[in-house]
């Protein structure tokens, strides 16, 4: 009998006509979100794994060497085709570009005009040359090979600590490849940091991964992210109103008629957390499914790329894969706690004004602050929590809080309370 209620509840929240609509949104803009995320990625290091393995090695820096002084040029004829704008700039190998581009950025996020002066068509210009755009992942290969060791990670984490001064931020990246070169300004570590760090600078010569960061962790975290709110909405909009729409009718007082009535709020919930949990499974399958592809020959390599310092030796699939779950879990919880509030709400509009903004300051916390850069040292949830894995904790402590409210909630409830339903 219970079962016959628990499909009838689940077909009761998946209406035709509103999960085909949800279902044409939701998996639409997951497939425009992957197409666009896609677009912005930065040239590939995938030939160069392809050729030499997924970790750096003194055979692979000394081949990108090589390739990188006849890039070099190749980029100088193309400069050539920029004159005399990159003379006047002081624009003439690949390093002085590189200061220029840096420039530039900086001063088109202060003052958007300069993008369309002289300096800022220059600027893309640059930015277009395929040439420039190859040393750039070949300088940044090697630079982090020679920039990586005990000294050279140590400052690094202090810089994404936000340990360091702008002035010595900015002198640590400016020497890049040369951790000599750097503030060489002593600063005090958090223990487990600390500790890290040493066990990274273990692995500089034989465990660090060739992955371009913003091409696979920092690209797989965005889009993940705008998944979360797809699912979240989604989650919203077919398993929330059911409760709130029940009581609206009053049916309550029916339900205690019999004895599977008297328990249908727990039955009502576990079709709502079902729906939830299939929602979730549907949409991130179809997101890996759309996004894998792109990204398939970084997987085998270490997140360790000496630029992010992850706080486990993880792979890049390895780290996604547990990203992916953390977000799930996530997911899940608050779509738990949506079903527990729903069930306390008596019309449409008390309702929305309660899980809009839930759901907004939910999506602002998993965006901006949670599942930032999780489970790499210097996040900003680990300058305020200095504890390793936080995030997974605290997302399965959503999880486990919107289990226990559904719980606690599904109870019987006593004859007087439904009466006044």
């Amino acid at each position: 009998m219970k079962w016959n209620v628990f499909t009838a509840e689940i077909k009761a929240i998946l209406r035709p006509r509103p999960t085909l609509i949800t279902a044409v949104l939701a998996l639409g803009f997951i497939g425009l979100l992957s197409s666009l995320i896609g677009a912005t990625m930065q040239p590939s290091t995938a030939p160069v794994i392809a050729q030499y393995g997924p970790t750096a090695t003194p055979a692979l820096i000394s081949g990108s060497e090589a390739h990188n002084a006849e890039l070099e040029r190749k980029f100088q004829a193309d400069l050539a085709q920029l004159q005399p704008q990159a003379s006047k700039e002081g624009v003439n190998d690949y390093r002085s570009a590189r200061s220029f581009i840096d420039k530039i950025q900086e001063q088109i996020w202060q003052d958007a005009s300069v993008a369309d002066g002289p300096t800022g068509q220059l600027y893309d210009q640059i930015e277009g040359l395929n040439s420039y755009q190859q040393l750039l992942v070949g300088h940044r290969v090697v630079d982090n090979y020679r920039g990586c060791g005990k000294q050279g990670l140590a400052q690094r984490a202090a810089s994404q600590l936000g340990l360091l001064s702008a002035s010595e931020h900015s002198d640590l990246y400016q020497y890049l490849g040369d951790a000599s070169a750097a503030s060489s300004k002593r600063v005090e570590l958090p223990k487990a940091v600390d500790q890290r760090v040493n066990a990274l600078a273990q692995e500089c010569q034989s465990g660090m991964g060739l992955t371009h960061p913003d091409d696979t962790i920092q690209l797989s975290q965005s889009y993940l992210r705008m998944v979360f709110l797809v699912v979240l909405l989604a989650t919203l909009g077919l398993c929330a109103p059911l409760l709130t729409r029940n009581r609206m009718r009053r049916m309550r007082q029916t339900q205690w008629s019999t004895r599977v009535g008297r328990s249908i709020q727990g039955i009502e919930m576990a079709a709502a957390a079902t729906v939830a949990f299939l929602v979730a499974a549907v949409s991130y399958a179809l997101a890996l499914a759309l996004w894998l592809p792109k990204i398939k020959a970084y997987l085998p390599t270490p997140v360790f790329d000496g630029a992010d310092l992850p706080w486990f030796n993880w792979s890049v699939g390895t780290y996604i894969a547990v990203f992916l779950a953390a977000s799930f879990a996530l997911n899940l919880g608050c779509a738990l706690l949506m079903v527990w509030f729903s069930s306390h709400m008596s019309t449409y509009i008390s309702l929305l004004l309660v899980l809009v903004p839930f759901a907004v300051i939910a999506f602002f916390v998993e965006a901006q602050w949670l599942m930032v850069g999780p489970f790499i040292i210097g996040n900003e949830i680990n300058r305020l929590l200095p504890l390793v894995g936080i995030e997974g904790y605290i997302c399965l402590a959503v999880l486990a809080l919107g289990a226990a409210l559904c719980i606690v909630g599904s109870r019987k409830v006593k004859h007087q309370q439904l009466a006044t339903a």
